[in-house]
């Protein structure tokens, strides 16, 4: 299995707490088991950290209406280029963090499968969360046809994602997924899925834990997560005083309504190195 990061931005650097979260993602992937030949960090400028060093990239493929859709065009490139193989590449946000090892088979139970994702655990039909995505060269396709729909629809890559998946039969689009408002190519017909159900598996939210404060309760998200946690997703130096979250990653430590702590002793170690706890 392959580790995937990318960082594409036209600034070339790491911005806000990236410099210093992408050095515990590396580290932190490292004291889990990680080869360092199997973590792949792709950044349209040079880096290199703890023998890591930074597959440079296209500045092309920056998403400048949905900055998170820059990740599709990127592992496109990267087909293009030959470094997707005969392997699983796990794909995820520089703010998700691995707190648990996980295998291929769990991943994807079956041959016919080739990606899996997971949604937000809303406990109704849902988009996919796109900060999390498993994926094998099959899966090429898939990628080609979300980057058609992110650009032809000005789309987020979570809602090209779902409409490929699940279709789309005249609905309306939520405000949050829909970022281009000036695009000629409305969506007023419905778009049949690009891809087989067979092919995708959704994953249980443990692999992409998020907490979603305007929409779910983070009781009933952590009911939902089959435990142990794999994966957390939050930004460690956040913090919403509004909603009665004064340190994003003392929440995710216990202090929240759980009162349990979702993440590693491993990564908790990895942000102490870096004085953010």
């Amino acid at each position: 299995m392959k580790n995937l990061l990318i960082h594409v931005s036209p600034k070339k650097q790491f911005e806000g707490e990236a410099p210093i979260t992408i050095k515990v993602q590396i580290d932190n992937s490292l004291a889990l088991g990680w080869k360092k030949d199997d973590i792949i960090l792709a950044t349209n400028f040079d880096y290199e950290y703890n023998g890591i060093k930074a597959l440079v990239v296209a500045d092309e493929n920056f998403c400048s209406f949905s900055p998170c859709s820059t990740k599709i065009a990127t592992i496109l490139e990267l087909f293009k280029r030959g470094y997707i193989g005969d392997d699983i590449y796990w794909y995820h946000d520089i703010d998700v963090y691995q707190c648990e090892p996980f295998g291929p088979a769990e991943i994807f139970p079956n041959d016919k499968m080739d990606i899996a994702m997971t949604d937000y655990g809303w406990g109704r039909t849902s988009i996919w969360n796109g900060g999390c995505i498993f994926f094998k060269k099959s899966a090429i396709d898939i990628f080609e046809e979300v980057k058609r729909l992110v650009y032809k629809f000005k789309l987020t890559d979570e809602m090209a994602l779902t409409i490929a998946t699940s279709g789309y039969n005249k609905v309306e689009v939520p405000y949050d997924y829909r970022v281009g408002y000036k695009s000629d190519d409305k969506l007023t017909e419905p778009i049949p899925p690009f891809v087989s159900s067979n092919r995708v598996n959704q994953l249980n939210i443990r692999y992409n834990f998020l907490f979603i404060w305007q929409s779910y309760r983070i009781t009933k998200l952590y009911d939902k997560a089959i435990k142990p946690i794999k994966a957390v997703h939050f930004h460690p130096t956040y913090h919403y005083d509004n909603i009665g979250v004064p340190n994003m990653l003392h929440f995710y430590m216990g202090e929240n309504d759980t009162k349990q702590s979702f993440l590693s002793e491993t990564l908790i170690n990895s942000f102490k190195n870096y004085g953010i706890l």
